[in-house]
């Protein structure tokens, strides 16, 4: 039995052409989705960064649900 399952924090970020776009703050299982737009137009590098919550890996999962580009 894993003993931190469930008490995962992930920070999910977007950067474009680099630079910090979006940055979710420490998200856990029990945060809210948070919807994001940014805007790409000009823009040649969208990234979509997931990383632990400060905390290290333990029980982290991070899902871009939806994540879609559109016009």
């Amino acid at each position: 039995r894993d003993e931190h399952a469930g008490d995962g924090r992930v920070v999910f970020q977007v950067r474009l052409d680099g630079k910090l776009a979006f940055d979710s703050g420490p998200l856990t299982r029990t945060t809210a989705a948070k919807p994001l737009e940014v805007d790409l137009p000009g823009r040649t590098t969208l990234e979509l960064l997931t990383h632990d919550g400060g905390d290290g890996f333990s029980g982290d999962h991070g899902d871009w649900a939806e994540a879609r580009l559109e016009r």
